[in-house]
């Protein structure tokens, strides 16, 4: 009885934890495509320098996906782009 409760707890946690967006993913790579959108709208409004919104960027990737070393790369061209 005792096996099957805790089988059952298991498998309820598990299933929920899946079915939570924010846990997934698709629910990061859209949370990180909208941050984008909205950074990257403000650089175009004047409201960020450019290397602003690149930093803004990589700290929210950082946040979301921890490092990454190609992405890592990446910011790092980017910057470089504006300097």
């Amino acid at each position: 009885m005792r096996i099957t409760y805790a089988v059952t707890l298991a498998a309820i946690s598990l299933a929920a934890c899946a079915n939570n967006p924010a846990s997934t993913t698709t629910g990061r790579a859209n949370g990180w495509t909208a941050y984008r959108a909205e950074v990257v709208q403000a650089r175009d409004r004047g409201e960020l320098t450019p290397l602003q919104a690149e930093d803004r960027i990589a700290m929210k990737y950082r946040e979301l996906y921890g490092r990454d070393p190609s992405m890592e790369g990446a910011f790092a061209y980017s910057k470089e782009l504006y300097v």
